[in-house]
């Protein structure tokens, strides 16, 4: 196991100190005395001080291996550094075990390093089989060759851009999906899917995402996107407020010549002000929440959906399913975790499945994952067509099924797109398909 801590200084630079430590598991006389009485099982193995030069933005541990690749640096000093464990000269076998006090046999060291361009490192993902490292730089994503080190590929940023001033929001959370050749990223501006075999922008959704996980089990990938705030109306007032009022308390000192204490009393009241605004402002968009989406990484649209109250920023953790399947298993969807900054978590679950959609601390969960209703052309288009008032059953708005049993307005463009008449000569056909059956 491996883990990053931080520690802000209390000093007058206001830096912050980073810390990675690696943890081996425990067994048989090797915890140590604090691991055993918490029942944690892992005694520290290898502690490296200031890994980066700056601040650890990402830490990724290998599927098989013990390897491991953390990214972090600031400007052109942000770098990634591929960790790996190593055996001690004149250690013992792995099989003598380790007697307490003893040093580990094993310890770990940096094996080798590397950047994209000077750009900024912040996140990193390993393929499912381990064979492949992703590696955010700014807005686009690299892939590297794990075994050595070299650069396979640069796949292009999800929001083209043509100029600095409107360039794209720096990748945040990266995710493979086992079992497709997908690669998912997500940025404060957006929400991506990669199709790693014609290395290009597969789809696109213009919401940011705070956090991104893979379903290794089904294929899917889950998202959580903050939801807009209420209206703005109160908060931007009382924004407005104490703008207003700090500039009527910066001039009003001023022109009664009052003394500097004054003035300080002022300065110190608007401030007080703007950090309540502020409070207000983050206490609207807490209470929002935030949207899980669940996606097939095929096509944008989600299949599943959730809504997390009192939480803007959540992470987002696929839990494997029970053995054997189950309801949920027939679902289609891996049960969901819910962590918040508050350190509460809930389950997300299909409803009907066997997991507990009960929150940790006892509050109401955030609910389980309905499955989206699919909707033919003519609702997608016009709405959802409701029964009468005099309960008359809704009309067939798909018209009957074609051959192979598809839609009957699906044969018209059954065809490629090069020998397709144009749009115009479709139109009228189109519309009659849609709006009648076979026995009319």
């Amino acid at each position: 196991m491996a883990t990053v801590d931080l520690r802000p200084d209390a000093g007058p630079y206001g830096s912050t100190e980073a810390c990675l430590k690696f943890w081996d598991a425990g067994s048989s006389g090797q915890e140590s005395e604090a691991s055993t009485s918490s029942g944690s099982g892992f005694a520290l193995n290898t502690r490296v001080d200031e890994p980066h030069r700056d601040l650890v933005s990402a830490l990724v541990y290998h599927p098989t291996r013990d390897l491991a690749v953390t990214t972090g640096g600031s400007g052109s000093e942000s770098e990634f550094k591929v960790w790996i464990q190593e055996r001690r000269a004149g250690a013992p076998g792995s099989g003598s075990g380790r007697r307490a006090g003893e040093p580990p046999s094993t310890h770990w060291r940096c094996r080798s390093t590397g950047g994209y361009k000077g750009l900024p490192l912040g996140a990193a993902a390993f393929s499912a089989d381990g064979s492949v490292l992703a590696v955010a730089a700014a807005s686009r994503v690299t892939l590297w060759d794990v075994e050595s080190n070299a650069l396979a590929a640069a796949l292009p940023a999800a929001v083209p851009t043509t100029s600095a001033a409107a360039a794209a929001a720096p990748l945040t959370s990266l995710a493979f999906v086992p079992g497709t050749p997908f690669l998912a990223a997500a940025s404060p501006s957006c929400v991506a899917v990669y199709n790693l075999l014609t290395a290009a922008v597969h789809w696109c959704l213009p919401y940011g995402a705070v956090s991104i996980t893979a379903d290794a089990a089904y294929g899917l990938l889950a998202a959580a996107l903050p939801a807009p705030p209420p209206a703005a109306g109160p908060v931007a007032a009382a924004a407005d407020v104490a703008a207003g009022e700090e500039g009527a308390a910066a001039e009003e000192p001023e022109a009664a010549g009052a003394g500097p204490a004054s003035t300080a009393a002022a300065t110190a009241a608007a401030a007080q002000r703007r950090r309540q605004a502020a409070r207000a402002a983050h206490g609207a968009a807490a209470a929002a929440g935030c949207h899980v989406l669940v996606f097939d990484p095929r096509d944008a649209t989600p299949k599943y959906h959730c809504h997390v109250a009192g939480a803007s920023h959540v992470h987002l953790a696929a839990l494997p399913s029970a053995a054997g399947g189950g309801s949920g298993t027939a679902a289609g969807c891996s049960p969901l975790l819910i962590l918040r900054d508050n350190r509460q978590y809930s389950v997300a679950a299909v409803p009907g499945s066997a997991a507990s959609a009960a929150s940790a601390t006892g509050e109401e969960a955030a609910g389980s994952i309905p499955k989206e209703e699919t909707l033919s052309v003519f609702e997608a288009t016009f709405g959802k067509v409701a029964a009468g008032a005099g309960g008359a059953a809704a009309m067939d708005v798909d018209g009957g099924a074609g051959v192979g049993g598809k839609a009957r307005w699906a044969e018209l463009f059954d065809a490629p797109s090069h020998v397709l008449p144009p749009p115009t000569a479709l139109a009228h056909a189109f519309l009659t398909l849609l709006t009648t059956t076979p026995d009319s």
